[in-house]
């Protein structure tokens, strides 16, 4: 019997798409995951004693963080894998976000992030408009980087809820910081509530202390602020809610927006970055920033009787964890095996 690739997963949180890539690794190769956020010199020891026993580093980030460890299995002869999906390829400084940002005030972040990439055997993108970027701020080797979009479980929302007819809430995802409010579109949708008194709006998601600042005063009676919620509470809010509004400046993939998609919400999204590749002919667009064009998508949303069903149907089609998994395993086993 053929033994099994060694994978070590390093990652930095455990957001739910961190999981179930690690879910992938696990049923498909000898998988084990290390945490890796700050304080890496005191897990030196552990660092290396994982790498060594892995034939890969399959990291999940590409920030400071993953350094000393990438270097550790570069010399160790590791092949490595990087998913760069989010702030350490983006540039954007009207926003205060992304790692790529000019200047010298981030010279050193934007160092990081083109060191690991020089480390890495194959970098992954999770949307094309994220390929892009990191084509333009980043400038690795073409042949390094490999487009593989994000995996959404189709299986968690059981067709007697899909067949449920929805009320009129809308729903938006998002953590609230100093940082998010404009980028996420919050203060679109929080202005968008105050034109629809008769409709619930949900903003869901874990607020910081700046973020509560922009929350405290004058909002609209007709929405609801639920700050975190579990797994198990979000997907209640996707079954209960007919539209699903983002709204942002900058995003490389949208994965609430794809479950909410998943579980028949009705997508009302800026036309910008990679939203529009996500959404395609299922949901609504609206110029960022513009509160009026939010209100009438957000009002043609919640009287569609079809494109709930579309959505659904396109992120099934197009973004299924199954078309992840193969994707991700055929690459890790193309490079594991690579000049062997």
């Amino acid at each position: 019997m053929k033994e099994k690739i060694k994978v070590l997963f390093l990652h930095q949180t455990w957001m739910g798409f961190e999981e179930r890539d690690y879910e992938i690794l696990e049923n498909n190769f000898s998988a084990k995951e290390l945490l890796v956020y700050k304080n890496v010199f005191f897990k030196l020891f552990v660092i290396i004693k994982n790498i060594l026993n892995t034939d890969m580093v399959f990291c999940w980030f590409a920030y400071r963080a993953a350094l000393i460890p990438l270097c550790i299995a570069k010399v160790l002869r590791k092949k490595i894998i990087v998913v760069i999906g989010g702030w350490e390829c983006a540039s954007q400084p009207e926003y205060g976000y992304g790692a790529m940002r000019p200047g010298f005030e981030f010279l050193l972040a934007r160092t990081f992030v083109r060191c690991i990439v020089a480390l890495a055997d194959k970098i992954i993108a999770v949307s094309n408009y994220n390929k892009q970027e990191i084509i333009i701020n980043i400038r690795p080797p073409l042949e390094k980087i490999s487009l593989i979009y994000l995996g959404i479980p189709v299986d968690c929302c059981d067709e007697k809820y899909i067949q449920q007819e929805k009320g009129r809430v809308v729903l938006t995802v998002a953590n609230v910081t100093e940082e998010s409010f404009k980028r996420k579109g919050i203060d679109i949708f929080i202005k968008a509530a105050r034109f629809l008194p008769d409709t619930e709006f949900i903003l869901a998601g874990e607020i910081d202390k700046k973020g509560f600042g922009y929350l405290k005063d004058n909002l609209p009676v007709n929405l609801k602020i639920t700050g975190f919620v579990s797994d198990e509470q979000l997907h209640k809010l996707y079954r209960t809610a007919k539209v699903y509004v983002q709204v942002s400046y900058h995003e490389q993939f949208g994965v609430a927006l794809a479950e909410a998609m998943a579980h028949s919400c009705i997508p009302v999204v800026s036309d910008r970055t990679a939203l529009t590749e996500v959404v395609g002919p299922s949901g609504y667009y609206t110029p960022y920033g513009n509160v009026d064009k939010t209100v009438q998508a957000i009002k043609e949303a919640l009287i569609d009787k079809q494109r709930g069903e579309t959505a659904r149907q396109r992120i099934k089609e197009k973004f299924s964890l199954e078309k992840r998994e193969n994707s991700l395993t055929d690459l890790i086993k193309n490079v594991a095996h690579h000049n062997r």
